[in-house]
């Protein structure tokens, strides 16, 4: 079981390195768009102004593979949508589930690609208030076989993030 969790693993950062790869291609095939970072504690705040400004908050999830950090899951949110991108090889029935102490949502998954699955959602006042009182959100991803994987996101720094995006 171990060897598969490492196998996946493998082909998760792989995965995952390739998409960190191509947004930065597409930023470089707009030279005239300019890229403003505001990073709050666990969260980062990125604008993209090209020809109109379009900002999202994320945080991305790492593991340790071979003496190194690489990409798991990453957390997007703008003042919209929810997306949470996982590595392939999960069950995709099952809809990843978020929760924090005061509010549980399971969020669909929309679409696969090379760079992994996509769940997304529409945001709300009640999530997103409930994401500002709490300090951890838990990740839940089904796996086909074996016990679902577990990750905690941390919610330090989300009011900031998401204060300094809705003011961009």
């Amino acid at each position: 079981m171990k060897k598969l969790f490492a196998l996946f693993c493998m082909l998760v950062a792989g995965t995952l390195l390739g998409a960190t790869d191509s947004s930065r291609a597409q930023q470089e095939a707009q030279p005239d768009a300019s890229v403003e970072t505001s990073r709050f504690d666990n969260w980062t705040v990125r604008c993209v102004t090209a020809q109109e400004r379009r900002c999202q908050m994320f945080q991305q999830i790492t593991i340790q593979q071979d003496e190194r950090q690489v990409p798991f899951l990453s957390v997007t949110l703008t003042e919209e949508r929810i997306r949470i991108q996982v590595p392939p090889g999960l069950a995709l029935r099952q809809p990843v589930e978020l929760a924090t102490a005061s509010y549980e949502v399971s969020i669909p998954y929309t679409i696969c690609t090379q760079q992994g699955c996509f769940a997304g959602d529409p945001t709300g006042p009640e999530m997103i208030a409930a994401f500002q009182r709490g300090e951890v959100l838990k990740v839940k991803l089904g796996r086909l076989e074996g016990d679902p994987l577990v990750f905690d996101v941390s919610l330090i720094g989300f009011s900031q993030a998401y204060a300094k995006m809705q003011a961009s």
